[in-house]
Parts: C-alpha cells; structure tokens; sequence
C-alpha cells in the first residue's frame, strides 16, 4: 500500500493572504498543524509548540498591526475592566481596518518549518521584542520564543518568522 503524498514532499512553500477581518488565528494555526501533522515535519509536542506559537503571532497581526489596538488598552489584570475586546469588534468592522491584509508564508523544507507573518503595523517596538515584566496579557512575544526554536522579528513591513527545527521522536 502506497503511503500518503505527504510522505514524499521534500519541500513546500506556501503563502495565504487574510482580509483581518476574516482571519480566525486559532483556525488557521490549527489547519496549519493538520500540515505538519500529514507531512510528519514534527513530533507532536513540536507541533503543538509551533501552533501556539503561530496562534500568537496571527493575534498580534491581526490586533496590533491591522486593528492598531494597544495592550495598554486591557485592563491592568484580568478582572479589570477594560475596553480591548469592544474595540477589536468595532474595529473588525470598520472597512478600513478590517480590510488590511495579513500575509501568512509557510515554508517547508528537510530541516526545518518556518512561517512568516507580515501585517501592514508600524511592527513590535524594540522595548516590547524583549518583555522583561510579567503581566496578564503581553506575554505573546515571550511564548513565541519559547516555542519556536528561532523567532525574528522585523520592523517595515512588520513581520514576524517562527522558526522550529526538525528533530526526531528520540531527541
């Protein structure tokens, strides 16, 4: 019996284009994780990593770069009120905004996965790439460098690229 096709891709290169007010990060991570499940590019624990990882990095594209929310917006704990979440709605709503693109770029090879996120923000501030204080929210940066093997981040167009490694179930 012939195995799937996606045991014999080599490499794979795939870029998707979101209007911000159509993209779902919590779907997209997740169908992207279907890939790396079907290609077997991970371990499992791998895979989970990286999908939360892209799931923060679609968040602050979507929010930060397209909708130009701040966290300073949110309350200053959980139990705060605060005005983040309405002003997301309005905002995905707001043609203007909602209309602004999100790039997704996938890219597959015998070493590694990479993804690029490219939203149309001003990118992450210097003095937020590396959060030193803990707080209720913000912490998007800090688990995608714990997550992803290698994360870059980059300022006009504002991109981020997650990076993880091939390694074996024995590793």
């Amino acid at each position: 019996m012939q195995k799937s096709i996606f045991n014999y891709i080599e490499g794979a290169s795939l870029t998707l284009r979101f209007k911000a007010c159509d993209l779902d990060p919590d779907k997209v991570s997740s169908e992207i994780g279907e890939i790396i499940s079907k290609m077997n590019i991970l371990t499992s624990q791998q895979k989970d990593e990286f999908v939360v990882a892209t799931i923060e990095a679609l968040l602050n594209a979507r929010d930060h770069g397209c909708f130009e929310l701040n966290s300073k917006e949110k309350g200053k704990d959980l139990y705060s009120p605060n005005t983040y979440e309405d002003k997301r709605q309005k905002r995905m709503k707001d043609p203007k905004l909602g209309n602004r693109e999100v790039q997704v770029s996938i890219n597959i090879d015998a070493n590694k996965i990479s993804i690029q996120v490219k939203d149309p923000g001003h990118g992450i501030p210097k003095k937020l790439s590396h959060p030193k204080d803990l707080r209720p929210y913000g912490m998007g940066i800090k688990l995608m460098r714990k997550l992803a093997d290698r994360l870059i981040i980059k300022q006009s167009p504002s991109r981020v690229i997650l990076v993880k490694y091939r390694r074996s179930n024995n590793e």
